[in-house]
């Protein structure tokens, strides 16, 4: 059986929240002022900053970052506002400390780029290209109205020479691509991101949804509409061992049943179940995938994903669709691990429902057991009350068990069992309850029929024993009493056909007898 990855709760937790992307972005603040300290005291020339020019706007920076980075925690808008406020400051702090070098060919230039990366990661993409319009029209102003030579006097460094206009367009230009390439690919990562939580999710749900359920039926049937919604299918199937496979025709319908027990030759099937692991087929052959293209037809971009390896394995079939049929290897991977989960399902739920049957049904003969004839018993009262139509029961007793035992030994006695309960469930409907009541009694309740219907029946198994040569002389007795002739309720029913079968054995067995009508 494939091996299942583990399953997490997944939801709004599993993303940074406010307060710790602004406490991020705050310690990119602090960044961006050691980042100047340490140029101006290892490359003072370049950046156009001493260590102690660069002091001040630095620890401006810090003590601004301080209360914008606290408001994260007092709600959403506050936050907000407050961020929107802390990127100007980061624009304004860059801009001064470039200042001294003619903005567009400072050495501090780097930093801009390193600014734009991390709005664009811990903030958005939009908040991304905001802040490079507000770098693109700083370095404008600072180039075009004199604001460079003021900040020079005021941080005590002489005034640059203006920068060219190419070295401020290429600066600009720089500012805007690393904002939208940046934020593209945020917005990519992002996209995959959420993709990845929402299919775990399903997943997540899925597994949950499927462990509440104990119907076999119904566990393959949610199997089938989780896996073809989570993938984003167009169609789905799900061929089972019992040729009873489901068909879905849209992610949001009903699975519809489709009979056919001969998959054994389908290649895709059986490459699928060879390898146990997902295949894709761009289409299916109709005449090397009969099956698959019988469930799907006409079907482009199919995966088969095998819910084990081995013959006879239940199969997902999903058609993506798409004009030329390609399937993304991811869609593979999520398809295997749809499978596998929907693999343990059914397994426990095939185990639970053998439990289930092995609990009602009597391990010698096969027919019902006791529990079982109880309980159906009042089931079919019940319902016959309610309808107003008959209802027998047959209790049957094989006469003289004891000397079958003496003259055959037990493992004859046995046999004689397995034989009486053979002939009655051949002599009966389907819909009637066939059970070994205790030792060598059998009990029979045969809904809507009346007594002497219920007598041919029983008399007709009667003869066909007496004439097996297997049975070797062995009789059966027994009592027929119907509802409402004979009582009206379960006990009642239970006493009349008792007091029936005794009457048989005392009329001298090896007969049918049916209780006399209550006055």
């Amino acid at each position: 059986m494939p091996r299942l990855a583990p399953l997490r709760a997944v939801g709004r937790n599993d993303e940074p929240s406010l307060e710790e992307r602004f406490g991020l972005l705050g310690a990119v603040r602090a960044g961006l002022a050691l980042a100047v300290v340490l140029a101006a005291w290892g490359a003072s020339v370049q950046v156009g900053l001493t260590p102690g020019q660069a002091a001040l706007p630095c620890a401006a920076l810090v003590a601004f970052a301080l209360p914008v980075t606290v408001a994260g925690r007092y709600g959403r808008a506050a936050a907000l506002g407050a961020q929107r406020v802390g990127l100007a400051g980061d624009v304004a702090f860059l801009l001064v400390v470039s200042a001294p070098q003619g903005g567009a060919r400072s050495g501090l230039l780097v930093l801009f780029s390193l600014h734009l990366v991390a709005v664009a990661t811990l903030a958005s993409g939009p908040a991304a290209l905001q802040v490079a319009l507000w770098d693109v029209a700083g370095t404008i102003v600072l180039a075009t109205t004199g604001l460079d030579r003021a900040i020079c006097a005021g941080l005590g460094v002489p005034t640059p020479t203006p920068p060219p206009a190419g070295a401020i367009g290429i600066a600009v230009a720089g500012f805007v691509a690393v904002a939208a390439l940046t934020a593209g690919l945020g917005r990519v990562s992002e996209r995959e991101l959420r993709r990845s939580r929402s299919e775990l999710q399903a997943l997540a749900t899925m597994a949950a949804d499927l462990e509440r359920r104990t119907d076999p039926a119904d566990v393959a049937a949610a199997l089938l509409r989780a896996t073809t919604r989570a993938i984003g299918a167009r169609r789905g199937a799900l061929v089972l061992p019992d040729a009873q496979h489901l068909v879905l025709e849209a992610p949001d319908a009903t699975p519809s049943p489709f009979g056919d027990d001969d998959d054994d030759d389908d290649a895709l099937l059986a490459a699928a179940r060879a390898q146990g692991v997902p295949l894709a087929r761009r289409w299916v052959d109709p005449a090397a995938d009969h099956l698959a293209a019988d469930l799907l037809p006409a079907a482009r971009g199919v995966v088969a994903a095998p819910l084990g390896t081995g013959p006879r394995q239940p199969v997902l079939l999903l058609e993506l669709g798409g004009r030329r049929g390609l399937v993304a290897r991811r869609t593979l991977l999520v398809a295997g691990q749809f499978a596998a989960h929907g693999a343990v399902a059914l397994a426990s739920t095939a185990l639970l429902a053998e439990r289930e049957r092995l609990a009602a049904v009597d391990g010698l003969t096969g027919l019902a057991n006791r529990r079982a004839f109880d309980t159906g018993l009042d089931r079919e009262v019940a319902g016959a009350l309610r309808r107003g139509e008959p209802l027998s029961l047959v209790l049957i007793d094989i006469d003289h068990f004891k000397r079958v035992n003496d003259t055959r030994g037990h493992t004859g006695g046995d046999e004689v069992l397995r034989a009486v309960a053979g002939v009655l469930a051949a002599a009966c409907r389907t819909q009637d309850l066939v059970a070994r009541y205790g030792g060598e009694e059998f009990a029979v309740v045969l809904p809507g029929c009346p007594a002497e219907a219920a007598r041919v029946i029983v008399e007709r198994a009667r003869r066909a024993m007496a004439a097996e040569p297997l049975f070797g002389g062995v009789t059966v007795s027994a009592g027929v009493a119907t509802l409402p002739d004979h009582a009206g309720a379960a006990v009642g029913l239970v006493e009349a056909a008792d007091a029936a079968l005794y009457a048989a054995k005392a009329a001298g067995r090896d007969r049918v007898t049916v209780a006399p009508r209550v006055a």
